[in-house]
């Protein structure tokens, strides 16, 4: 039994939805799709009214949070360091929510309109361009305005160079000081500097763009040159790069924003000796050096006469040199390597202070040297001119 197949129905008769004048354009049928299951999406997270603290990644997208793409898509508002830039993150996870700006320069002004919206029960995101917000970056003033005002404030976790470049670095991480952005000139630099010289603990830095030379410069002249560092440049991306040195050695020229983070103050006269032959550039004599000092320390015989006593001296002045050369006092120099090398104060002072009595005699030597010459060649010059006319 043969049974004969129906044929196809062509033309106007046919059932074609794209076709059909009556129906919605098939464009506009998407779009009205996405935009119910986004508010669906939103309906279905239901968060309750707070100040979401959101963390996004810092290069690889794939870093972000199951918790915070959901956050994003809950929330009736993002804050936004740049909202041009949070756009493209939140296309990549189809994610519609409203943004707003909220940077350095307009934080305080938006907190009475976040205040108000928060108060009248929604709840709210706040991002950075990477990273966790509020950490060198937009956003401490207004979490703690909602935390003033008595709102809410729930922190999502997400990548933090910081901690990122720590984890990875090499240095010691069971204590760490994390300092940011440094002050952008020079005097602030080295005053903020002197203050950290003499924290143990592991130094985490943010260098700014073309930046890094003179930071590395300034360190130098106040850490010394026997410190360990190291530079996290491109974390999470395709051309991630970790540089280590010694600060003495370090000539990096690395380009964009990267971590930076230097060996805490060491507590002993090893360290010192290990210091100044760095900054000098001679680190197998500082080697030698502190293996001598440590043999003798062993052997009891260390005392304020012996060779490495002397040694040790002998790398504080060049230390304190170094520091006065680049315009540190002699209060602040000998306050600081006195505190990094546990020694005491009152000795430190009175070298320093012969150090800098030393530079101002070689100095106004140097001045009287070219006038003294001056002074003997006019004279010269004069009796050759009189000889002539003599009597």
């Amino acid at each position: 039994m043969v049974i004969a197949a129906a044929a196809p129905t062509y033309g106007p008769a046919a059932a074609d939805p794209l076709s059909n004048s009556n129906s919605i354009p098939y464009r506009t049928q998407q779009q009205q799709q996405q935009q119910q299951q986004q508010q669906q999406q939103r309906q279905d997270a239901a968060l309750e009214q707070a100040l979401y603290v959101v963390g996004t990644p810092i290069g690889n997208l794939e870093d972000i949070s199951f918790r915070a793409v959901r956050i994003l898509r809950g929330v009736s508002l993002i804050l936004a360091e740049d909202t041009r830039h949070t756009r493209k993150l939140l296309a990549h996870f189809g994610i519609g929510t409203p943004t707003l700006s909220c940077h350095q320069h307009n934080e305080q002004q938006r907190q009475e309109l976040v205040l108000r919206r928060l108060q009248a029960g929604e709840s709210i995101a706040l991002v950075s361009d990477a990273g966790m917000p509020a950490i060198s970056d937009p956003g401490a003033h207004l979490v703690a305005a909602a935390v003033a005002a008595g709102c809410k404030v729930v922190p999502v976790p997400g990548p933090c160079a910081a901690i990122t470049a720590l984890a990875a670095c090499g240095l010691p991480t069971d204590t760490f000081h994390f300092v940011g952005f440094l002050p952008p000139k020079h005097h602030g630099r080295c005053q903020a500097l002197q203050q950290l010289a003499s924290i143990p603990a592991t130094l985490v830095f943010y260098a700014p763009p073309h930046g890094l030379g003179p930071i590395l410069a300034d360190m130098l002249a106040v850490l010394g040159g026997g410190r360990r560092a190291v530079v996290a440049r491109e974390l999470t991306k395709l051309h991630e790069e970790f540089y280590s040195l010694a600060l003495g050695q370090a000539q990096w020229r690395v380009k964009g924003e990267v971590v930076l983070l230097v060996e805490g103050c060491a507590k002993d006269t090893d360290a010192l000796l290990l210091a100044a032959a760095a900054a000098a550039g001679n680190s197998s004599a500082a080697e030698a050096s502190a293996a001598l000092l440590t043999e003798q320390r062993l052997a009891g015989a260390a005392t304020d006469s012996t060779p490495a006593a002397t040694s040790a001296d002998q790398a504080l002045q060049q230390l304190l040199r170094q520091q006065l050369a680049a315009g540190v006092s002699v209060s602040a120099s000998s306050k600081q390597l006195a505190k990094q090398f546990s020694l005491p104060r009152s000795r430190v002072y009175k070298l320093a202070l012969k150090l800098e009595q030393e530079g101002k005699a070689q100095q106004q030597q140097q001045q009287q040297q070219p006038a003294a010459a001056a002074s003997t060649t006019a004279v010269g010059d004069a009796l050759i001119f009189k000889l002539p006319g003599g009597p």
